[in-house]
């Protein structure tokens, strides 16, 4: 694969996951949403596969690293992304953004 492809092909990618990530923000309860990276997956790969998004969703850490790439995506769907963990497991919390957050 030539590397003029491999850039179309990585740009495409992220196009279609940032189209899947806003339109499933907009399907978010105003409070936000809180779990673990494999209900993550579970629930975008639901969300894309029933909208026809045609895009991988990556699993595990790829899927956090992913989400750390698309945060202005999710601060424009006024929400903020937050990632820690607790003594017995790691969760994503994509939560509202502070209405001073909202605006840059």
């Amino acid at each position: 694969m030539s590397a003029t492809t491999h850039a179309r092909y990585r740009a495409t990618e992220e196009q279609r996951f940032r189209q899947l990530l806003s339109a499933w923000l907009t399907t978010l309860p105003p409070d936000g949403w809180k779990g673990g990276v494999t209900e993550l997956f579970a629930a975008l790969d639901t969300f894309g596969r029933a909208g026809k998004f045609f895009v991988f969703v990556p699993t595990s850490s790829g899927l956090t690293k992913t989400l750390l790439a698309h945060d202005t995506t999710i601060r424009a769907g006024g929400f903020s992304l937050r990632i820690g963990r607790t003594k017995s497991a790691r969760f994503i919390a994509i939560e509202p953004s502070s209405p001073r957050n909202r605006n840059g």
